[in-house]
């Protein structure tokens, strides 16, 4: 009798355990949906490339500026999402934040999206580490700061010219 009692507890812990298991597993990749709905949702470029350059994730934001899939150019080289020239430059970036294991101060890039208009961004690059604090790769991050440069610019032209007749004080 208590070696049946035994087994019915066992049986019942082994429920148990197995339930919270697959509520971890789920409540795990809800999360992980949510997090990517998050940088999605973020109007700013995000992408991540892998140590030898190929590309681990981009949003959606980024994928609809350059005019690509996003699934289709995950594991493709980085050309393959910024064009021959600027996927050699931020590769050759990538490659200093490898090498440093730092993250590069933000600085001012053009990039020319999908309808051909120029726009500034201010970018950042950072090291993707794994659970071993390994370096696996670089993050990304550009925000749009077009609309500032403009405006920096209207008010530069404002402080350095006349408003009526227009020539340079």
């Amino acid at each position: 009798q208590q070696q049946l009692e035994l087994e019915a507890r066992a049986d019942t812990l082994e429920r148990k355990l197995e339930h919270s298991e697959q509520t971890r597993a789920h409540d795990l990749r809800d999360s992980r949906e949510r997090l990517a709905q998050v940088i999605d949702t973020v109007p700013v470029l995000i992408s991540a490339a892998s140590a030898n350059g190929r590309i681990l994730f981009v949003n959606t934001h980024q994928a609809g500026f350059v005019g690509v899939d996003a699934g289709a150019v995950i594991d493709a080289p980085l050309t393959a999402l910024f064009g021959e020239e600027n996927g050699q430059r931020s590769r050759a970036l990538d490659r200093i934040v490898l090498e440093s294991g730092k993250p590069l101060p933000p600085f001012e890039e053009e990039i020319i999206g999908k309808d051909g208009e120029k726009r500034v961004f201010l970018t950042t690059k950072s090291p993707l580490r794994d659970a071993e604090n390994a370096l696996t790769g670089v993050l990304t991050s550009s925000q749009d700061i077009t609309a500032r440069k403009q405006t920096e610019a209207h008010l530069r032209r404002l402080a350095h010219h006349d408003s009526l007749t227009d020539l340079p004080n």
